[in-house]
């Protein structure tokens, strides 16, 4: 809104040019100007343009409106029980002004709500829109095996099998293989019994096919003796086959 002293500046500067431009510059009212249309002093008012007394410049716009000029008041919380009306920015020749740390949303944050319908799915979820709106969804979980399709953002896709979802629940990844490894300590451990038990039942073995021929050997059952120790070297020996990456040579052997 105009103040007073703008509004008769306006006139001052309105009358000024119209009698400069009609009346040729002589002094006093001419006969031109005894009556002025409307048009006319229209035409010359959309023409005015001046600095104000408070430094600002004033000019009408196409539509022949004046400068749009607003002081931008936030009423802040300043204590606790106290607010106050406080100017925060100001709107000046069509630019907005605004201090953003001034104004303060909630009593806890300062900044901006986010002007959403609805916020971005999580990692792993999918949407699933309202209906009649297209900017708000609801979010809901894909299952343990399952990522959000790519394709398309409102369905879950199964991963293929022999693949889990990665972390980021955005890809399926191998299912990495598990199996003991012979540099960890366990197996270490194990290959080393397995060693010894096999050095022992070699042992054995060699007594019993060096005293093969004695009484006390032939006695105790000497063929059922050899597949006992046979199977006793055999199960020693997995463990080798336990510790390495599995191949199908392998897993016939554990077999």
């Amino acid at each position: 809104m105009l103040n007073a002293s703008s509004k008769r500046m306006i006139l001052m500067f309105l009358a000024r040019d119209m009698h400069y431009e009609v009346c040729g510059g002589r002094p006093g009212l001419c006969d031109a100007m005894r009556p002025a249309s409307g048009p006319d002093l229209l035409r010359y008012l959309r023409k005015v343009k001046f600095t104000g007394l408070s430094g600002d410049e004033f000019r009408f716009d196409a539509n022949g409106d004046g400068p749009t000029r607003y002081n931008i008041l936030h009423f802040k919380q300043v204590s606790r029980g106290v607010y106050r009306w406080l100017r925060v920015g100001q709107f000046l020749d069509d630019e907005l002004q605004l201090d953003l740390d001034d104004i303060q949303f909630k009593w806890w944050e300062r900044r901006p709500p986010e002007s959403v319908c609805s916020a971005e799915c999580e990692l792993g979820q999918a949407k699933q829109y309202v209906e009649g709106e297209s900017c708000c969804w609801h979010c809901f979980n894909c299952t343990q095996y399952e990522i959000r399709s790519p394709l398309v953002e409102t369905a879950c896709m199964e991963c293929p099998r022999g693949t889990l979802p990665d972390a980021t629940r955005t890809f399926c990844r191998t299912i990495p293989e598990a199996y003991l490894r012979p540099d960890s300590a366990w197996a270490i451990g194990a290959m080393t019994f397995s060693s010894v038990g096999i050095i022992i039942t070699a042992f054995v073995c060699g007594v019993w096919v060096r005293h093969s021929g004695t009484p006390v050997v032939r006695a105790s059952g000497r063929e059922l003796s050899y597949v006992l120790l046979a199977g006793i070297l055999m199960c020693y020996s997995v463990t080798f086959a336990l510790v390495f990456r599995p191949t199908d040579l392998l897993c016939s052997i554990q077999r």
